[in-house]
């Protein structure tokens, strides 16, 4: 057959046409083999190969076809002799043969063949053999390394020369392999011995200046290292996908061969070592004898299949049988596997067993030869449910992962702002369909691509933990060298304000929060949202304006009205009758409250822009302290309650006006909600880095859940008697507004109705003061020096 010149089948018509056609476009396309036929013999020729040899041998039917010597020339060097003698022998009609052999493919592996062809006298053509090639590499390499387990035992134990032993072993994997050279090297000592399988290495020295690929095992006595095993392969020859496998095996009779070589009764440390091999292995090993009688068998055999062990010893093989094919969920198929295995004492196996409890084992079965002639079987049983299961799991848990992720999708569209990620490159991972809507483009056209280059930004900001971050020199605004606009990788959670350009070219205020996808302590990552803030701008716009007519179209005519009736209350066009002169006064006590409204409404607009300017000095704390008593004690004269303050000494770094207009406005809270007869106590602590103020009245107290609350703009504590003060419901916001803007902090205590309140705030002493937010800081100020002074109730114009 390989020596066959290229030819094709006779045309046929009609009947055997149509036949032809099924045949072999319908049915051979199907077979997992390649199906040919030939002309056998010298003058032989091809009549038909089908295209599964092109997966089998790596070139296609009609390359075989077209060259009458390519079939031939990829046969193995080593079988080529053999397979031909065998296709003369076989030239009679009628003949059936199934021979095994290597063929070299396209690619310079080798794989092992199985040709099972038959004979028949075809009118016409005359001798026709029709065959079948299967690749049967695996099953081949699983029986040689077994063959060469029992063979070198037997070497060993028939006492051969260790280096004659380990050449085999050599030549053994080298034939397996098919496409690599072996050579092992074992430590002996202070001394290195290399055993090879050919005579191209000198003085049994590895091989100098290779340079084709390498693949190296260490060989292990125990767990100590005593070589190396290597298989080199030359230029032109590739590794193929189960080489790691055979040098492992290989390794591994390597380290047994050291092992048993290393005995001095050979024959006894032999089988108490084939022992203690079985018995510490995780298969179950069972080990039968030519006649089906049971010969051994491990402990783990015993386990795995519930059978006494005793009862394996007595011989009663039926029982054994029985006990072993109630367990199965397919004991007929069971024995008829048995029964074709041993009818062909050569044959091995490997297949599944399903258990009636659960349990799957993957069972494996090789001859046992003695002396070349097959004496027995062994069998090896492996439990792997717990693997099954664990496919099992992996298959349900990514059929839970598909779920999730498809609900995250839908949860992340669903969203009305802009939603997408980024990996730590810079470029989008993921993008919601808001995103896309925003950015004008496909979701095709965003995916995998640099962030810079589909979000295109102007003018940007960053606001980093509620600061505003200046842009370095000479960069575009909000990137830095190197990274991507706004999505800069970094720890904390980012606003980005800006411009944005869609595809289309229109331009939209955007504003952008970048938050960190952390992963085993490092930012992998990020995830952005993206909001379209035109309207938000717009309303903006419009409150400054409004803020710009009340400023100067409201608060200047109330001024003029408020000193026109000042006038006309000081008799300026006359004596008024007591009936007006109490509407003018009223008129001036509301354009007064109006007035104060105007001015903290400005002033907490002012703070929420960042456009409340401060003049910060040096300031003295007593200077402060006596402005602030001296514009409440005309509130606090007629409200009959009394000022203390304690010794007051130290500075801050601060703007004086606006801690007078804080000291004020807390002092004149504490009055306002002070019964007559009360005191109002005004204490000053001076730290290294900040000085406290605290003042604490004798009032009706806070509700401990609104201590925060009451710093809120237009908050008031929600009880009758508090609300019937009246007020704005700004002041407290306008003091928490310009103590943070200080760098300090203000807080509420009390225990709660009926015991009073304490208003703090902190203050730093000096340009470089810093005050540390949260609860930590109201203790870290010494006490000393805070013992008050009682200075007595104030009258207007009086100095503390």
């Amino acid at each position: 057959m390989g020596r066959s010149e290229a030819g094709h089948a006779p045309a046929a018509t009609g009947r055997d046409a149509r036949l032809r056609h099924f045949a072999e476009d319908l049915l051979v396309a199907r077979l997992p083999v390649t199906v040919y036929a030939a002309v056998p013999g010298a003058d032989g020729r091809w009549l038909y190969i089908s295209d599964q040899v092109e997966e089998l041998l790596g070139f296609t039917a009609q390359q075989f076809l077209d060259d009458r010597e390519l079939w031939f020339q990829r046969l193995h060097p080593e079988d080529r002799q053999r397979v031909v003698q065998a296709e003369d022998r076989s030239l009679v009609a009628g003949f059936r043969n199934a021979a095994e052999y290597r063929m070299v493919r396209a690619d310079g592996r080798v794989v092992w063949v199985l040709d099972d062809t038959v004979l028949e006298h075809v009118e016409g053509e005359g001798l026709v053999q029709h065959g079948l090639l299967s690749d049967i590499t695996r099953r081949k390499r699983t029986e040689m390394l077994l063959a060469a387990h029992t063979d070198l035992l037997g070497e060993v134990v028939n006492g051969e020369p260790l280096p004659e032993i380990l050449s085999h072993l050599a030549q053994t994997l080298e034939t397996t392999s098919g496409a690599a050279l072996c050579h092992l090297e074992i430590d002996a000592s202070e001394e290195r011995h290399a055993f090879v399988s050919r005579a191209d290495v000198a003085d049994g020295s590895p091989v100098r200046g290779w340079k084709g690929e390498e693949l190296r095992v260490p060989v292990r006595d125990g767990r100590r290292e005593v070589g190396r095993l290597v298989l080199r392969y030359p230029p032109g020859r590739t590794r193929g996908p189960a080489d790691d496998e055979l040098a492992a095996s290989g390794a591994r009779l390597a380290s047994t061969v050291l092992e048993r070589a290393a005995q001095q009764d050979r024959v006894a440390t032999s089988l108490a070592l084939l022992e203690a091999t079985l018995e510490s292995t995780v298969d179950g090993i069972l080990v039968v004898a030519a006649s089906g009688r049971i010969a051994g068998a491990n402990r783990k055999f015993a386990e795995m299949w519930h059978i006494d062990p005793e009862l394996l010893a007595s011989g009663d093989d039926g029982t054994v049988m029985s006990s072993v094919l109630r367990q199965l969920v397919y004991p007929d198929a069971f024995v008829e596997r048995v029964q074709e295995l041993y009818s062909d004492p050569t044959a091995s196996t490997f297949d599944e067993l399903h258990f009636r409890d659960g349990r799957v084992f993957e069972r494996y079965s090789q001859p046992q030869r003695l002396n070349g002639e097959s004496v027995g079987r062994v069998w090896s049983f492996r439990d792997v449910t717990a693997n099954r299961r664990l496919e099992r799991e992996v298959r349900e848990q990514t059929t839970v992962l598909e779920r999730l992720s498809r609900q995250h999708e839908s949860i992340l569209n669903s969203a009305g702002d802009g939603i997408y990620g980024l990996d730590q490159e810079g470029r989008v991972t993921f993008i919601n369909d808001a995103g896309t809507r925003l950015l004008g483009l496909p979701r095709e056209a965003v995916l995998g691509r640099p962030v810079d280059e589909v979000i295109r930004a102007e003018d940007v900001t960053d606001d980093i933990a509620g600061e505003v971050t200046a842009e370095p020199a000479g960069e575009p605004a909000g990137q830095s060298a190197g990274e991507s606009t706004g999505e800069r990788m970094g720890t904390a959670t980012r606003l980005v304000t800006g411009r944005h350009v869609r595809a289309d070219g229109r331009v939209f205020d955007s504003e952008r929060i970048v938050a960190p996808i952390v992963q085993d302590g490092g930012v992998v990552g990020s995830v952005v949202i993206l909001r379209d803030i035109s309207e938000r701008r717009a309303v903006d716009t419009m409150k400054d304006e409004f803020i710009s007519v009340v400023s100067h179209e409201l608060r200047t005519p109330l001024t003029s009205i408020r000193g026109a009736l000042g006038l006309l209350a000081g008799g300026a066009a006359g004596e008024l009758p007591p009936r007006a002169h109490r509407m003018v006064e009223v008129a001036s006590d509301s354009s007064d409250r109006l007035i104060r409204l105007i001015n903290d409404i400005l002033d907490v607009e002012r703070m929420a822009a960042g456009k409340l300017r401060l003049r910060h000095e040096q300031v003295d704390v007593m200077q402060l302290v006596a402005t602030a008593v001296d514009e409440t004690s005309p509130l606090a004269h007629d409200a009959g309650v009394r000022i203390e303050v304690g010794a007051v000494y130290g500075s801050v770094w601060a703007d004086r006006d606006r801690v007078v207009q804080t000291l004020t406005n807390l002092l004149g809270n504490a009055v306002k909600f002070s019964t007559e007869g009360s005191v109002v106590r005004l204490t000053v602590v001076a730290g290294e880095w900040q000085v406290r103020f605290d003042i604490v009245d004798e009032g009706p107290g806070i509700p401990v859940d609104q201590l925060e609350e009451i710093f809120n703009r237009f908050q008031q504590v929600d009880a009758s008697d508090t609300r019937s003060k009246g007020g704005t419901g700004l002041g407290l916001a306008i003091c928490r507004g310009i103590v943070e803007q200080h760098g300090g902090d203000i807080w509420a205590t009390s225990a709660g109705p009926g015991t009073g309140a304490t208003f703090s705030f902190t203050l730093p002493t000096g340009p470089g003061g810093i005050s540390r937010r949260g609860g930590s800081h109201r203790t870290t100020i010494a006490s000393a020096g805070s013992v008050s002074t009682v200075l007595g109730q104030h009258r207007p114009g009086t100095a503390p």
